[in-house]
């Protein structure tokens, strides 16, 4: 944020003003049941780590889940955790990007083969991603390739059509 001078949209902002404006934005995204569309920026993000124990039902206040997880196995189990805990679920737009829009010159020439690979319906997100992670193995090269699908994802991706209704509570 301090080196580019922009973070989640914003630009010229310290700190403090940062927080304050998540801390806005989060209860309208709630309301809305989605977040504000993402950043394609591959360079810079905002990271956190937590050293310490963490208590879902004390720490956590809300949960922020890609799209491509709607109406699956995982959706399910992220559901039943969000009330067991009373934690807020929001579901984002997420990213997906056709199989056959995946550049061999972006993060190597192999990545349109893995992209054929765990696609489904012609497609890939994050989900399907998730999934392919259970199927390789955790060889560095492996890893490496899932983290190269997602780069393209997220440079080159679409948003996902949500319903029109927006119910997805």
């Amino acid at each position: 944020m301090f080196i580019r001078g922009s973070a989640l949209g914003e630009t010229d902002t310290n700190v403090n003003d940062f927080l304050q404006l998540v801390n806005r934005i989060l209860p309208q995204a709630k309301d809305k049941k989605h977040f504000r569309k993402r950043s394609q920026n591959l360079d810079f993000y905002i990271e956190a780590q937590v050293h310490g124990d963490i208590s879902l039902d004390r720490d956590i206040d809300s949960l922020v889940v890609d799209y491509s997880y709607w109406g699956t196995d995982i959706a399910i189990q992220i559901e039943n955790l969000c009330d067991k805990y009373a934690i807020g679920l929001i579901w984002n737009s997420g990213l997906e990007l056709e199989v056959a829009e995946f550049p061999n010159n972006f993060r190597g020439p192999e990545v349109p083969t893995y992209a054929s690979k765990f696609g489904m319906y012609g497609k890939l997100n994050a989900y399907l991603i998730g999934k392919a992670s259970k199927q390789m193995s955790k060889e560095h090269d492996d890893l490496q390739m899932l983290k190269y699908l997602w780069h393209c994802i997220v440079r080159f991706g679409k948003e996902i059509k949500m319903p029109a209704s927006g119910d997805h509570s």
